[in-house]
Order: structure tokens, then C-alpha cells, then sequence
């Protein structure tokens, strides 16, 4: 790691990703098991208007 990096251009957490992270983390807390391995598994399907973009050469 270069010494000579100014710290005050260190990237700063955003306090919204921070909330929705925490509120995440919280949803998964209440969740069983079983219900997070459903949510795994449907996640193709409830995701599935989502395309990917292709990239550009």
C-alpha cells in the first residue's frame, strides 16, 4: 500500500447503503432456513424481467 495516498480521498460508506444493508440484514434474521433457501431459489424467477447488457467490444 502506497504511504503517499492522501486518506481524505478514501471512498466514504454511504449512510443509505449502510440503512438498506442493515435493513437487509434484519430481514434475514427474521427468515428460517427454509425460507431463505426458497428465496434463493426463486430468485430467477422473480428477477427474471432482468436481462443482462452486452458488452461492448
Amino acid at each position: 500500500m502506497d504511504s503517499n495516498i492522501d486518506s481524505s480521498c478514501k471512498p466514504r460508506r454511504s449512510l443509505c447503503a449502510a440503512r438498506s444493508r442493515e435493513r437487509e440484514l434484519e430481514r434475514l434474521r427474521g427468515m428460517t432456513v427454509e425460507a431463505r433457501i426458497d428465496a434463493a431459489l426463486t430468485m430467477s424467477s422473480r428477477f427474471s424481467w432482468l436481462k443482462p447488457v452486452p458488452r461492448e467490444s
